[in-house]
Order: structure tokens, then sequence, then C-alpha cells
């Protein structure tokens, strides 16, 4: 460089020093810049799930979980004509007749535990069912007992057993749970030719 030029370096040297020292009075010690002001941290709204069921003292069902079955029937048989169960766990089957007879979904040989259905709003009292379970059953809770049928099929003893009047919108729901693995052979006793099967894994 020659001597103008490297005069004028250091003149701009000179003038960029305060710059400089105004730059290093805005750090941190550290030597990097102080972060703005951080805004208090975004709450975000709490999402509650709840199931709506009928209480009726066992755990699973307090908890509302079910591994469901939707069942449809119709005058030309049973769909899903297979269905998969695990074994012990809760299930709430679903069945809908979609026929205009009456239509039943039993399953034969199958010992269930803590079978309850879903009341009736309609219809007339069992012998030995008490006010009280008289009342549930209107009110649509589950209760452990199930009518007899307008065709005079009565479910019995453990055996998962539905069964829904024919007409469109005809329905039954039962909670049950299996513990013995296998496949079940699935009937209408009123059209013992409509079979399916349930599988217990």
């Amino acid at each position: 460089m020659g001597p103008v030029t490297t005069q004028k370096f250091y003149r701009l040297l000179v003038g960029l020093m305060p710059l400089s020292l105004a730059l290093v009075a805005c750090t941190s010690a550290q030597g990097v810049a102080e972060p703005p002001e951080t805004a208090a941290p975004r709450e975000w709204p709490t999402v509650e799930v709840q199931d709506h069921v009928h209480h009726t003292g066992t755990s699973d069902e307090d908890a509302g979980i079910y591994f469901t079955i939707n069942v449809d029937i119709t005058d030309a048989g049973i769909q899903p004509s297979t269905v998969f169960v695990p074994a012990g766990q809760r299930v709430k089957l679903v069945l809908r007749n979609r026929a205009t007879a009456e239509h039943h979904y039993r399953v034969l040989g199958l010992e269930a535990a803590d079978l309850l259905w879903l009341a009736e709003p309609e219809g007339e009292q069992e012998q030995g069912v008490t006010d009280e379970d008289h009342e549930m059953h209107h009110s649509g809770e589950f209760v452990p007992w199930r009518a007899t049928s307008p065709a005079g099929v009565k479910p019995t003893g453990n055996e998962v057993h539905a069964y829904a009047p024919g007409s469109a919108g005809g329905m039954d729901v039962v909670l049950f749970t299996a513990h013995t693995t296998g496949t079940f052979l699935v009937q209408c006793p009123l059209h013992p030719e409509m079979t399916a099967k349930l599988i217990i894994f």
C-alpha cells in the first residue's frame, strides 16, 4: 500500500472504532447478544375423553373399554360370517336385524362371564325379576337377564345369545367376557341353516 492508501485505512479504522465499542456494549459477558424477552409459553386446551357407559360394577366397563363387534342379520345370513375376539377382553356385541323375521345370534358352547344385555324400553316384566331390575330394564341400562323373544326363545345360562325382532331397526346389545379360546358355532335357533363362527383367540 502506498502512503495515501495506508492513511485512509487508518482513518477508516479509527472511524469504525466507536461503532465497534457500541456493539460490544450491547452484548453480554459471553459476547452473545441477549435474546429478546420471551413471551409466556402458550397453554394448549386440555381435551378430556369420556366414555358414556352405564355402570354395572365391572372394572373394564367402568373404564369404557370394549372390543366392539357389529353384526348384521338379513334373511340371507349373518354378516360377518366369522368374528375374531381376544380372550379376556370385555366385548360389546351389537346385533342389528335387517330382515323382516326375528333372528338370533346364539354362540353354542361358549360359557361367557359378566353377561349383560341392554334392557329394552318396552316389554313385559319377567317372573322373578324385582321392581328395581324392571325399572333399570325400562331406563335403557344393562341388566343381567334377557326377556323371552316374541317367538318364544329365551337366552339361558351363560351363553352369548342376542336376538332382534323382525322389522327395520331391530337390535340387541350384549356385553360379555370370554376366557376360553376356540372356534364356536353361531346359529339362529329359529333358522338353523343360518350359521356363523365366533373365534376366541
